[in-house]
């Protein structure tokens, strides 16, 4: 599950939004144990559709969320293990991708998996194997790999910095793919959390 948490809203005037104004800690870390209440939420963009009984053309199961009101933060005791991924195959990640079991994807969604033994398709624009946007695609299953939680994530030189996105030539086996089971837009995919320590080989830029 997702806890979302909206802070103050940023003005014109202001370069970044204010740090420490909504429900979530700044400094959270792999292996936190929280406690937190809020609302029972889930969510689609709006050009998406649910599932089923859709307004709209196109079905897509939507996204479980916990919502945080910044006046009931979460609290944290001593941290734990860090999660341990679970093994999907392709059989369970090709339904994953189909994104129209809600009951499935909210069992899956926000879960923390690994796929192993996989190969990448060739991008017949650029004849490597990251399409535009950073996205992976596998030869085995339409479960796609995306780059948004790292690339969009505070490192680096912060959101978007070129230097962030994936480099893999084109061919390229996967030992291992681990990350989030994620509704990017209106696709459920795999979201590494890190191009260099998720993904097996790293990618190019990687020390």
């Amino acid at each position: 599950m997702f806890l979302v948490s909206f802070g103050a809203p940023r003005a014109e005037t202001e370069d970044s939004c204010k740090s420490g104004s909504d429900g979530l800690p700044d400094d959270l870390r792999p292996g936190d144990r929280l406690s937190a209440r809020g609302t029972l939420d889930a969510y689609a963009p709006a050009a998406c559709a649910e599932a089923s009984g859709s307004r709209h053309p196109v079905g897509v199961a939507r996204a479980l969320q916990l919502r945080v009101d910044a006046s009931c933060p979460i609290t944290r005791a001593p941290p734990g293990a860090l999660p341990e991924p679970a093994r999907i195959d392709a059989a369970l990640a090709s339904q994953l991708a189909d994104g129209s079991n809600a009951e499935l994807l909210r069992e899956w969604g926000g879960a923390l998996v690994r796929l192993e033994s996989m190969s990448a398709e060739l991008d017949p624009e650029d004849g490597d194997a990251v399409f535009p946007f950073g996205v992976i695609r596998l030869q085995e299953t339409p479960f796609e790999v995306h780059s948004r939680l790292y690339y969009f994530d505070l490192s680096g030189a912060g959101p978007r910095d070129p230097k962030k996105g994936p480099g893999y030539a084109y061919p390229t086996h996967f030992d291992s793919l681990t990350g989030i089971v994620f509704l990017d837009y209106c696709s459920w995919v795999l979201a590494p959390r890190d191009r260099c320590s998720d993904l097996l080989p790293k990618s190019a830029g990687c020390d």
